[in-house]
């Protein structure tokens, strides 16, 4: 037989009896019951001196919302809040007793507040009284008031701006105050306003879109390189009198007076005339910039026969001045020194130093101008070569602006040079570069050299 349980008292602290066996009754075992701490009456140290209940283990010191209570007033004030709160408490012991108003808009309705308060109205209803008085002020207008200048019946003081310029030129108010003329900034309309006044803009719509839209700065597209501030809407592409430079508007000028007969055909002009045209442009000095303009515009023109023979014509029997012989000379002296001596074939000085660097970052001896015995001649094409490398077979050229043509493209002279020199040398690698990407010679590898000269070898 099994013995019987004694049933226990719940250990949760309720006092009642568990089942025999059970530690807690069912859903007593989450947790003890709270025993209530006992509370006691303290006094706010703010200085009110009203009382608050709190536990006795709690720190609390304040009534809530008491802790910041006079931090920012002087001691006079704390003094007189004081003396006010003492004759409060003195006149009403048992606290300040509540009663019921009417409200004073007129609606009849009643509200509750304390006695010592001033509230006359319900919470939003002094406005009702407020907008009463208006309408009735309006009415009265309406049946009595006249305009000022002209004396007929109307709702303001005039009854139109008219009467109201009128009026106050009459009255002088105008010349009180000295006037002064300001540009709009959206618009640039002139308008006249008083010196005191700070108005930047003529209407209201000017205000607006002058502050929304933003502002930004432009570059002229007529080549000039100027730059100008416009807003971001704007289609503003030039700035003022700029359009006309532009090749866009040019271009369709020409369009339009193409074709048509010039006025000056067919007419011959006298040696007088031409010499006195010619007389202005004597001895004037144009800028780099225009110079290269005209080179640019002459670059691909052919001249004809007849523009040929009459340069040739022009120039028979003339013998060149001593001064432009001397000049030229020097010129031709000065070449042969900066060529290290060399009058054939020319070379570029940069492209001799970048080589340079190439044969010391790899070890290569290449034969190129200046530092590596002069340039190679192939005798079987007549050609010079700007850098040869027999060893590891490679071929270098580097293009100036002048072998290439308008579009971009390389002379037809440069493409057969090209085509003839790798047919004649098929295992050298040739590498071309422009004058502008030369330093990607110091890019090629010396891993590619090797392979290739291995592959040589074998």
């Amino acid at each position: 037989m099994k013995e019987k349980l004694e049933s226990l008292p719940c250990e949760c602290g309720c006092g009642s009896l568990a089942k025999p066996g059970n530690r807690f009754i069912l859903g007593h075992s989450g947790g003890r019951i709270k025993v209530k701490k006992e509370l006691e009456i303290r006094i706010c140290i703010c200085g009110c001196n009203q009382a608050f209940e709190c536990k006795i283990d709690s720190e609390q010191e304040y009534i809530t919302g008491h802790n910041r209570k006079g931090e920012k007033l002087s001691e006079e004030q704390k003094e007189k809040r004081k003396e006010k709160m003492k004759e409060k408490r003195e006149k009403y012991p048992n606290g300040i007793p509540i009663i019921t108003r009417i409200c004073e808009c007129g609606c009849a309705g009643t509200f509750q507040c304390e006695e010592t308060s001033d509230q006359r109205f319900i919470g939003k209803h002094a406005q009702k009284k407020a907008n009463t008085g208006r309408k009735h002020i309006k009415e009265i207008r309406k049946k009595t008031n006249k305009c000022k200048f002209c004396g007929e019946d109307c709702k303001n003081i005039y009854c139109s701006k008219s009467c109201y310029f009128s009026f106050v030129r009459q009255n002088g108010s105008f010349n009180k105050l000295p006037r002064k003329i300001i540009h709009c900034l959206n618009c640039g309309k002139e308008k006249e306003v008083s010196i005191n006044d700070k108005i930047k803009f003529c209407s209201t719509k000017c205000m607006h879109a002058g502050r929304i839209i933003p502002v930004e700065t432009r570059i002229c597209a007529c080549g000039c390189g100027e730059t100008f501030v416009c807003k971001v809407i704007s289609d503003q592409r030039y700035i003022n009198h700029h359009a006309s430079r532009a090749k866009e508007i040019k271009e369709k000028i020409g369009s339009k007076i193409k074709g048509r007969p010039s006025p000056l055909k067919g007419r011959k002009q006298t040696l007088e005339h031409r010499i006195n045209s010619g007389l202005p442009k004597r001895g004037r000095k144009y800028s780099l910039e225009h110079c290269e303009n005209i080179g640019k515009a002459l670059t691909g023109l052919k001249r004809t026969k007849e523009q040929c023979e009459n340069i040739s014509l022009s120039k028979m029997g003339k013998s060149q001045t001593e001064e432009s012989n001397r000049k030229r000379r020097l010129a031709i002296l000065k070449r042969i020194k900066e060529n290290h001596g060399k009058v054939f074939p020319a070379y570029n000085k940069q492209a001799c130093d970048i080589l340079k660097l190439f044969d010391e970052k790899n070890h290569t001896h290449g034969q190129y101008a200046v530092y590596g015995g002069g340039e190679y001649e192939v005798p079987e094409l007549g050609y010079f070569l700007d850098y040869i490398e027999h060893e590891y077979k490679i071929i270098m050229e580097i293009y100036e602006k002048h072998h290439f043509n308008k579009d971009g493209s390389l002379r037809q002279k440069d493409v057969i040079r090209e085509r003839e020199i790798k047919t004649l040398y098929p295992d050298h690698k040739f590498h071309t570069f422009k004058e502008e990407e030369m330093n990607k010679i110091l890019e090629i590898s010396l891993r590619k050299l090797n392979y290739v000269k291995r592959k040589a070898l074998q």
